[in-house]
């Protein structure tokens, strides 16, 4: 944008200054030639540049006076925008700078964080680990408790079994009370063994 307006301002001057130009210099050419006076083509020379000075001045004035305002205008914008771009950085570096400063207490904090959540979870792992083999204890127990009832109910078949088989002995042999003492200590014996 603004190298469009420098060159359609340009392009308005050479065409303002250049016909007039055109018009001075063949003058002064003449007047030099005619006269071989160099002092009367001096002030002639002069007198082309002042009124080339006044022409451009009037012709000029407005174009170049309005693009050096612009000018200075967008200077101040871009300085403007500099110093809240300088400002901004600044409040941001300074945010940074706390943050970096806060940043060990940060860390600690979050290191005692996970280091108490760690040790939570570890007393919950060991808890449950605790009532787990709290119910296997029980659920061992039960199943010896039911085992040590089902030895019992064998062994007291196995007993009355040999019981019986004891006393159809004695009947079958006719037993003598000796006899009979020493198979119920035997039996005794036995039964003691089994225990």
């Amino acid at each position: 944008m603004t190298g469009g307006r420098r060159s359609g301002m340009g392009t308005t001057a050479i065409r303002l200054v250049w016909p007039i130009l055109m018009a001075f210099l063949p003058g002064c050419a003449l007047i030099e030639r005619v006269t071989h006076d160099p002092w009367l083509s001096f002030v002639f020379k002069v007198i082309n540049f002042g009124i080339l000075m006044v022409i451009l001045i009037r012709f000029l004035k407005k174009p170049l006076g309005n693009f050096l305002r612009n000018r200075q205008l967008k200077i101040k914008q871009a300085l403007e925008d500099a110093r809240k771009a300088k400002a901004q950085a600044e409040q941001k570096m300074q945010e940074y700078e706390k943050r970096l400063a806060n940043i060990d207490t940060e860390i600690e904090r979050i290191h005692r964080t996970l280091k108490e959540e760690g040790e939570k979870e570890k007393a919950k792992i060991i808890q449950e680990a605790e009532q787990m083999a709290a119910r296997i204890r029980q659920k061992a127990q039960a199943t010896a408790q039911k085992e040590i009832r089902v030895a019992q109910r064998i062994l007291r078949e196995e007993i009355a079994d040999l019981a019986v088989r004891l006393a159809e002995e004695m009947l079958k042999r006719g037993m003598t009370k000796a006899d009979q003492k020493k198979l119920v200590e035997e039996y005794v014996d036995r039964m003691e063994t089994l225990r």
